[in-house]
């Protein structure tokens, strides 16, 4: 083994790779690279380290620096928590935190590129995701259990399968899997199982550099050992460069070179050594001599053969590396096959949930205006439906004149329309902006023309060059062409205006507007012998079930002089309160009520309250959809998260807003309950999963688990039996994986308590 060498001001390195000569990284004896250490986040590629350090305002930021040069770089400026820092080609990554304010699992996958400046947020939703790695091209993590990939110049991304822990290196992503290691080549497609874990084993840890993987096989309580998986040829090969041995501590921190590889171990005296081994046979020896009251060192990776490390923090070392070949040949310390076990009993899974996102609300909009016409009392029907150009309301020629009596002559030569009747002439041309009644030129707004292979004229100059009245009603979007001779005007005893618009016999009847004795509109609407039948605008005063609705109005269906059928209701600004059915002056049948121009709730209504099937919404998200019972969530619906991701919180049963009956409760994406609850706890038979796997089943009782259930511990041992205040307490059993009792009988404060 060479001696260490410092990186400083004195010393000078030359690294050969070949033929090439490069300089060596210069080192900093005068500034600190590292400010603070970050286990797992310093990393290296080509020239270039990131890590993060203070960026001066209180947050930790990610910082570059090109150890050749000197020349440094922070590329972040926020004020969030950052982690998992990665470096590969010119591509930084690192997740960021969304909001401070959110929970723990709430980060943002990002990259940036050193040669153009730009930055990206990759994923799409923020979330609990696996530390991201680039090789300059792709970027990928894992999430959910699955493996993302991003293509940086294409901004495409794609998933590869199932898998955790994902490493790319120059187009190829090594990631764990349930079976063991596999390799996924980008360009083929193609992916390949290369190292199951030997039976009894687990692969914690793994890096990965070109044709070289190193890893850590854990065998439970144990110990650990390394092997060199190496890529290259037909038929991957495992060196296992140490033997099973059982440790204080674990350590992640590894590097991989082209012919050697380093991590971190523990000596005879329990202190953390940079120990190394050769590619080619597996051939490992101890590189430093820490001492006990030295901070374990710190491998970041390989320029060549040269080892970049850090020592106590602050110091950071290049170590050329030329371990010899071991004369006794590869002692490959291949784990010992365990002898036959019966089948462990299988945890259950969390059963498969794609989780439902909450919709945003839609914006309160009015539907498309179309113009009613009426006639004398008589809703007209046209193929081409009327519409408004420049404040003119435009019809189909024919059906309009033939309701007022006109007989119809048309030019084709001239493309002109004669319309005549007792004592009245109108002549109209295609395209003209003049017409002529009785041979008196009158200039028009806008000029008849043809839509649709349909003629359409000026609706207001057709009804008054025939002598009737024309009324236009905003709020109804309709035309009403009366008799002149029908319109009149009641009063009050007191000589006040009562009533405007057409009568008979005396009374009401037709279109007209009626009055309070205050002066004030009451209706704008159709009348019937003296009462409010048909459609128009009602317009409110005073108070309303103890509410102000001084100026509220309703527009639509009325019987009786009350809201009846299809309407809408706005507020004194014009805004829309609420559109649907009406009943007997009440919001009944289906309807959407809304607020600040927002929606707060689709569905039905009994009465004016939430009654039925229903989407209830809350700060422009669902809230909620299922059914409903005067105002209440009741019956079976779906809850969602309105924080931060709007995802569904709960789905099953309520009884008046409040969990009651079977439903499943989502405390995030791989751990919820399921089961039974009574006024909003857990009360009856349910289960609990955590992780994706089953933590417990059985008896809850107030919240918590009480009575007999059946629990999954985290070291493979199952219990069996009574439980109170959540912990085993009474009568059970503790089994191992395979079923075999480990202790049978009285439990306390969930321990054994007695043979």
């Amino acid at each position: 083994m060479k001696k260490n060498l410092l990186f400083g001001l004195v010393t000078a390195v030359v690294i050969f790779t070949g033929l090439a000569v490069t300089q060596s990284p210069r080192g900093y004896a005068e500034e600190n690279i590292f400010p603070t250490r970050f286990e797992g986040e310093t990393h290296l590629s080509g020239q270039s380290m990131v890590w993060q350090q203070d960026g001066g305002d209180g947050y930790q930021q990610v910082t570059v620096q090109n150890i050749t040069t000197g020349e440094k770089k922070q590329i972040t400026h926020t004020t969030t928590k950052k982690r998992f820092t990665n470096i590969g080609g010119t591509l930084v990554t690192w997740q960021e935190k969304r909001d401070m304010s959110t929970p723990e699992r709430d980060w943002d996958v990002y990259a940036y590129d050193l040669t153009t400046g730009t930055e990206k947020k990759l994923n799409e939703t923020s979330g609990t995701y696996g530390q991201p790695s680039t090789d300059g091209d792709y970027i990928v993590w894992s999430n959910g259990g699955s493996i993302h990939v991003y293509n940086w110049k294409q901004d495409t991304r794609t998933s590869v399968g199932e898998g955790i822990d994902p490493i790319i290196n120059k187009g190829n992503i090594l990631f764990k899997s349930k079976e063991g290691l596999n390799l996924h080549n980008i360009a083929t497609g193609v992916t390949n199982l290369v190292a199951a874990a030997p039976e009894g084993y687990a692969i914690t840890w793994f890096a990965f550099q070109g044709e070289t993987a190193l890893l850590i096989l854990n065998k439970f309580n144990e110990g650990n050992q390394y092997a060199i998986l190496k890529l290259g040829g037909s038929k991957p090969e495992i060196d296992y460069v140490t033997p099973l041995a059982k440790k204080k501590r674990d350590f992640s921190q590894m590097a991989v070179g082209n012919h050697y590889v380093v991590w971190l171990e523990e000596d005879k005296d329990g202190v953390p050594q940079l120990m190394g081994a050769r590619v080619d046979d597996g051939s490992a020896v101890q590189l430093t001599q820490a001492k006990a009251s030295d901070v374990q060192p710190l491998p970041i990776g390989f320029i060549g053969d040269t080892l970049i490390w850090v020592e106590n923090y602050f110091t950071t070392r290049a170590m050329p590396l030329n371990i010899e070949k071991s004369t006794s040949g590869s002692l490959n310390y291949a784990p010992i096959p365990n002898a036959p076990k019966p089948e462990p009993i299988k945890r259950p899974r969390v059963p498969e949930k794609k989780f439902d996102i909450a919709p945003s609300a839609p914006m309160a909009t009015e539907s498309e205006i179309q113009i009613e016409v009426n006639v004398e009392g008589h809703k007209m029907q046209f193929d081409e439906q009327p519409f408004i150009e420049e404040g003119t309301t435009l019809v189909q020629f024919r059906p309009i004149f033939e309701k007022l009596g006109l007989q119809i002559q048309w030019d084709g030569d001239t493309q002109t329309i004669t319309g005549s009747a007792d004592g009245v002439s109108i002549r109209l041309q295609i395209n003209k902006p003049e017409a002529f009644v009785n041979g008196v030129a009158v200039d028009l707004e806008e000029a008849p023309r043809i839509e649709h292979e349909v003629t359409v004229v000026p609706l207001r100059f057709v009804g008054e060059a025939t002598g009737r009245k024309v009324i236009w009603d905003d709020k109804l979007h309709a035309v009403y062409i009366i008799a002149p001779e029908t319109v009149g005007k009641l009063l009050y005893p007191n000589g006040k205006l009562k009533y405007e618009g057409q009568l008979k016999n005396g009374k009401m009847n037709g279109k007209g507007k009626l009055y309070r004795e205050d002066g004030t509109l009451w209706y704008d609407a159709e009348f019937m012998n003296d009462a409010v039948e048909g459609t128009g605008t009602f317009i409110q005063q005073g108070l309303i079930d103890g509410n102000d609705m001084t100026n509220f109005y309703y527009v639509g269906e009325i019987k009786h002089g009350i809201p009846d059928g299809q309407g809408k209701g706005y507020d004194p600004r014009g805004r829309l309160i609420y559109q649907g059915g009406f009943e007997n002056g009440k919001y009944a049948g289906h309807g959407k009520y809304f607020v600040n121009g927002k929606i707060v709730y689709d569905g039905d209504f009994v009465m004016s309250q939430y009654d039925g099937y229903g989407k209830l919404y809350s700060g422009g998200y669902l809230l909620y959809e299922g059914q409903f019972k005067a105002n209440n969530r009741h019956g079976k619906g779906k809850l969602y998260e309105q924080a931060f991701h709007h995802t569904l919180d709960y789905e099953g049963e309520f009884k008046n807003d409040i969990f009651n009956g079977e439903g499943s409760f989502y405390s995030s994406i791989d751990s919820f309950y399921t089961g039974q609850w009574v006024n909003g706890k857990k009360e009856g038979i349910g289960k609990e999963y955590s992780s994706y796997l089953l933590d417990y089943e059985g008896e809850f009782h107030n919240g918590v688990r009480e009575g007999n259930g059946k629990l999954f511990e985290s070291d493979r041992r199952i219990y069996e039996g009574m439980f109170k205040n959540g912990k085993p307490e009474g009568k059970g059993k503790l089994t191992d994986e395979y079923g075999k009792i480990i202790f049978e009988g009285q439990f306390l404060d969930g321990k054994p308590a007695g043979s």
